[in-house]
C-alpha cells in the first residue's frame, strides 16, 4: 500500500469496489470521448461483467482518498508482455501526480513481464508526455473506436 497524505492511498482493488471504478471510468472518459468526437468508445460502453472480467484475469489498483476512489489503473499479462489499460484519474483530481502514482505501483506490482505496453489518444499529447516521463516510447500508431491512438511501451526494469 502506497500513501500521499494530499492524494490518497494505492492499493489493490477489491470486487465490491468495481461498480465504483466503472463510474469513475465513465466520468473520466467523457472528456476524452468529447474531444474525439465519439460517445462510442471502449471505456464508456464497458459494462460490469467485462470489468468483472478484467478484474479476475489480471491486476487493478486504486487510489482511494477519505473512502472515495479517485484513480484506478489495470493490466494483465500475456506472453510476457504486461498490456496496461484504464490509466484513469477523477477529472477534479487530476494534475495531483495519481497516474504516476498508479503508474509506478503498477509497474512494481506486475510480475512475469519482459515489458509494458499501452496505448493513449493521439490527440492528447499531454498524456503521451506524461507516458514518456515514465520511460515509455511510441512505437506506432493504430485506430481504435474511430479515434487515432498512439502505442507505446517500456521495457520492464526486472
Amino acid at each position: 500500500m502506497q500513501t500521499d497524505a494530499d492524494s490518497g492511498v494505492i492499493r489493490e482493488a477489491h470486487a465490491e469496489e468495481l461498480a465504483d471504478v466503472l463510474d469513475l471510468q465513465k466520468r473520466a472518459f467523457t472528456a476524452v470521448a468529447e474531444r474525439v468526437g465519439t460517445m462510442e468508445i471502449a471505456p464508456l460502453t464497458q459494462t460490469m461483467p467485462d470489468i468483472v472480467r478484467e478484474f479476475e484475469s489480471g491486476i487493478m489498483l486504486v487510489c482511494e482518498h477519505d473512502g472515495r476512489i479517485v484513480g484506478s489503473v489495470r493490466a494483465h499479462v500475456h506472453e510476457s508482455v504486461a498490456h496496461v489499460g484504464r490509466s484513469i484519474v477523477d477529472p477534479s483530481w487530476q494534475c495531483r501526480g495519481i497516474g504516476t502514482r498508479l503508474m509506478k505501483a503498477l509497474e512494481n506490482r506486475v510480475e512475469g513481464c519482459t515489458s509494458y505496453e499501452l496505448f493513449t489518444g493521439e490527440e492528447f499529447p499531454e498524456v503521451v508526455r506524461l507516458y514518456e516521463a515514465l520511460g515509455y516510447r511510441v512505437t506506432g500508431t493504430v485506430t481504435m473506436d474511430s479515434a487515432p491512438m498512439v502505442m507505446m511501451s517500456k521495457p520492464s526494469a526486472g
